[in-house]
């Protein structure tokens, strides 16, 4: 399968949501902030539509927006764990596990 069927998340300093929210359509991304959401640090998510052809390349783009604090590709380096679901079932996959 290729990557990009969900979208990419994409968390940022919230001062910065229009001219990051431009900067992501500019490399080709359709944002949408997650509402009534904020992370651990009080930062905002964009959930991003991308057509991701090179993943490294895509994820570069993105961290290189000033004030983009981290994205969801996970291009350079494997998580720990990933959990896949649809909203009714879910695994966790660890990386420990699965090599």
């Amino acid at each position: 399968e290729k990557i990009g069927k969900l979208p990419v998340p994409v968390e940022f300093i919230s001062f910065g949501k229009r001219f990051i929210s431009n900067e992501l359509r500019r490399i080709g991304g359709y944002p949408e902030l997650r509402e009534n959401f904020r992370t651990d640090n009080g930062n905002l998510i964009f959930d991003t539509k991308f057509h991701i052809n090179n993943p490294s390349l895509l994820e570069d783009k993105i961290n290189s927006i000033p004030g983009v604090i981290e994205n969801g590709v996970f291009s350079k380096r494997r998580p720990e764990m990933i959990i896949v679901g649809d909203g009714n079932n879910f695994r966790i996959l660890n990386r420990s596990e699965n090599g």
